[in-house]
């Protein structure tokens, strides 16, 4: 049933359209599914049948329903005997010629013709950003039934066998292994793919592409790993996923389960409308991020590549039990990449990775809504795939890890993969692996942070008083009843002392032995609880011994930087430059240069420029760059040119790009014009340029932007031209010319064929709260195929003042 366009009430996840969670029944257990299909990538039609091997569950099934849409079941049968069929709304019901007995299985074979809508995607090269014909398809969250009939839920573990029939010089990939790399000859041009996959899966996990692609093999792990490139791509590939064996040597040891599955591989996609997609043994991946081998590092793009194996382990071999258990894929999956690429880089990257989780949960919690990572209400189970289903859940896991301890964290995981492997779990089971592990009763930790809404937020002060020792007062800001034990670190003259304090639900002064005063208290140094830390009351000389001290962690010295950067004083200007030379991590230096900006005096400027060319770590010259322009002046626009032109990391010259921006002068945005068509990986360059210029909110540039945003340029550009567009509108000053002007071009891009600039000019409209865009936002929302965007739609709506 599609959801109602009812407007979302503003920093609510509960709306109007929502409804209660409940699985469909089924008087059969789905055990194998042979398709066989015939495709063309030059006809958006699907021919083919399929083979659903059931067990039936009790005495007497007789109606099979199976979900069904797009598509016309033309003739089903068991054991060659005709079986009648009922097509209706909610899908289709077969009815066999017999009645089924407890444990038996029996083979139903069903020929379909379809025209999905969702499900299975024929792309060409008429299409925006597509340069070849290529059929591809995306079962989550439960779009497989749009183009053959299915028994379309996660909980419905299956084997999987795909016979694909494709004009020759393609490829048809899919789950498993196949019996030819090459595939067998068919009729006249064409060529036939037999691909088995025979360790239970959920459905959604289903993949079936086609595509003028060549294997590229790599022998090096546990596992062969076949990846798919484009003609004249296998070098690019193989930079791409030269660490993919270091990757799988990491996940087996973290998870005690070497990689579960016969061989992997990865294949990209054109006008894919997520990042990735986890596959079982072949993961789709948008060519958003098939950047040149030279791009591999500065674009970052591995993270995605460790996230999506995660999922191997948490969502392939442990499914979820119903949507509302997504958290168990997405949360854990988010969690291990941030791990796994921190074993590859360091732990400063974990700390940076760690961050950036965090300032996106707080995001989405502050300015959207916060819900339970656990919730068996909502509208559809697209809008589960928040940031609380993987930023939040992610935080959580490391703030569990922290209150069991290391020991048992491990243990306790291992259980769980090793208990639930081949499985659909629920949540309860994590639980209890954790439990038995530990010795801990966590039934209150999983109701407060797992089932209930939001996070501590708590305000911290400390004074030292004699002959008592330090008074630390925790003053809770929230009225959650969150529970932990947090860890404290305090500098001494002897050493930094570690120690643990309880937080409850009130607020409370702890009193810790001390015998004289501390240069600094820091409450969860290491940032290993999800708590949101209030720390303004600290003092500026406090705040500059933490900052200095390399006693100090990461995670600490990073909060530091970003306090002292509101703290304008000379003096606070002078400790961080010397943290910006001396301080061995990249990730708190980026922080410092950011944190100078803030300062906007000449003596932080003098600083940071320095280090814009200076720095070994291109993540500190590009904050460094960024941070230069605020609150500049005309005199500065020459010297940000000049680095521009001197510098060749595309990701610096965003930095610098950015800083340009926060100069609003035609000098400045004459300069930002020489760099809306350069070139660079992922429109890098290209698209900081127009933010930029976004971000001088001018009306003399919104032809500009309005241009950018239009078919033709590629989707970086495009996407931060909408989003300027939005920032332009909402202006101060911005009158209703103005106004007019952007709405029209974001309504325009309402029908957009990119999921991503529909998505933006949704975003874009909601912020620019006009009443008059109701009837567009209303139109698309009937229109939109995608629930993600249709919640998306809705809370726009939800925006707007009455008319």
């Amino acid at each position: 049933m599609r959801e109602p366009a009812l407007p979302c009430p503003p920093h609510a996840f509960d709306e109007p359209a929502a409804r209660s969670d409940s699985r469909r029944p089924l008087p059969v257990r789905p055990r194998h599914v042979r398709l066989e299909v015939r495709l063309d990538p030059s006809v958006a039609r699907v021919v083919g049948q399929v083979v659903h091997t059931v067990e039936a569950l009790g005495d007497g099934a007789r109606v099979l329903p199976f979900d069904a849409a797009d598509l016309r079941v033309e003739a089903a049968s068991l054991d060659d005997a005709p079986c009648a069929v009922r097509h209706h709304a909610a899908g289709v019901d077969v009815e066999l010629p017999r009645a089924l007995a407890r444990g038996e299985r029996v083979e139903v074979r069903l020929a379909f013709t379809a025209r999905p809508t969702a499900g299975l995607y024929v792309v060409g090269p008429d299409q925006p950003d597509v340069d070849r014909p290529q059929i591809w398809t995306q079962g989550a969250m439960e779009d497989h039934h749009h183009w053959f009939p299915c028994f379309d839920a996660p909980q419905h573990l299956v084997t999987t066998e795909v016979v694909a029939t494709v004009p020759a010089g393609f490829r048809a990939l899919s789950n498993g292994v196949p019996e030819a790399e090459d595939g067998a000859p068919a009729d006249a041009g064409w060529r036939t793919f037999h691909w088995r996959h025979d360790t239970p899966h959920a459905l959604y996990l289903l993949t079936l592409v086609v595509d003028r692609v060549e294997p590229v093999v790599d022998d090096r792990g546990p596992v062969p790993v076949v990846n798919y490139a484009p003609a004249g791509r296998a070098d690019d590939v193989r930079a791409h996923f030269r660490r993919l064996p270091e990757m799988l040597a990491f996940f087996g040891e973290a998870t005690g389960r070497a990689y579960p599955y016969p061989r992997y591989g990865h294949v990209f996609l054109q006008d894919f409308m997520w990042g990735g997609m986890e596959n079982t043994t072949l993961t789709s991946l948008t060519d958003a991020v098939f950047v040149p081998a030279d791009a591999v590092d500065e674009q970052d793009v591995e993270r995605l590549y460790a996230h999506e194996l995660a999922h191997q382990w948490f969502g392939d071999l442990i499914a979820p039990r119903g949507w509302p258990e997504i958290w168990l894929n997405e949360s854990f999956a988010t969690y291990f990449e941030c791990l796994c690429m921190g074993a590859l880089e360091g732990p400063d990257d974990l700390v940076r990775r760690l961050q950036a989780q965090r300032d996106s949960y707080l995001s989405e919690a502050r300015d959207r809504y916060a819900r339970a990572v656990v919730t068996r209400r909502y509208a559809h189970p697209y809008v589960l795939f928040d940031r609380h289903a993987y930023e939040k859940g992610c935080l959580v896991l490391h703030t569990l890890r922290d209150q069991l301890g290391d020991d048992a964290w491990w243990r306790g995981l291992r259980r769980y993969v090793a208990t639930c492997a081949g499985t659909a779990a629920e949540t309860a089971q994590l639980r209890r692996c954790l439990e038995d592990e530990s010795g801990l009763d966590l039934h209150a930790f999983f109701e407060q942070w797992i089932y209930g809404a939001a996070h501590p937020r708590l305000a911290v002060t400390w004074r030292f008083a004699p002959r008592i020792g330090l008074e630390l007062t925790l003053t809770r800001q929230d009225d959650g009843a969150h529970a932990l034990d947090l860890p404290v670190l305090i500098r001494t003259a002897e050493g930094v002392v570690a120690r643990r304090v309880p937080l409850t639900g009130q607020s409370r002064t702890l009193v810790l032995p001390q015998d004289g005063p501390p240069a600094w208290v820091a409450v969860d140094a290491e940032q290993a609880c999800l708590v949101e830390l209030d720390e303004t009351a600290e003092s500026d000389a406090a705040l500059r011994a933490r900052l200095l001290d390399a006693a100090a962690p990461v995670a600490t010295r990073l909060r530091t930087a970003r306090l002292l950067g509101q703290r304008g004083a000379p003096v606070n200007t002078d400790a961080l430059g010397q943290a910006l030379a001396t301080d061995a991590s990249p990730t708190v230096r980026a922080e410092i240069a950011t944190a100078l900006g803030q300062h906007r005096s000449p003596a932080a400027r003098a600083i940071l420029a320095g280090f814009v060319a200076g720095d070994a770590a291109w993540r500190v010259r590009a904050a460094a760059g960024a941070a230069l322009g605020v609150g500049g002046d005309r005199a500065l626009v020459d010297v940000l040119a000049d680095l521009l032109a001197t510098t060749t990391s595309p990701r610096v010259r965003a930095g610098l790009l950015k800083g340009l921006g926060e100069i609003d002068d035609p000098a400045s945005r004459a300069v930002l014009r020489k760099w809306l068509d350069v070139p660079s990986p992922r429109d890098t360059v290209a698209a900081a340029a127009v933010a930029a210029l976004a971000a001088q909110e001018t009306a003399s540039v919104v032809d500009e932007l309005a241009l950018r945003s239009e078919i033709g340029h590629g989707r970086p550009v495009r996407r931060a031209a909408l989003r300027g567009l939005g920032r332009l509108g909402r202006a101060e000053g911005a009158d209703d010319a103005l106004k007019r002007r952007v709405r029209t071009v974001l309504e325009a891009r309402l029908q957009d064929p990119v999921f991503q600039l529909r998505a933006e000019a949704i975003d874009a409209l909601g912020a620019l709260g006009d009443p008059r865009a109701r009837a567009a936002l209303e139109r698309a929302h009937g229109a939109e195929p995608f629930a993600a965007l249709r919640r998306t739609l809705r809370e726009a709506l939800g925006k707007l003042p009455a008319a």
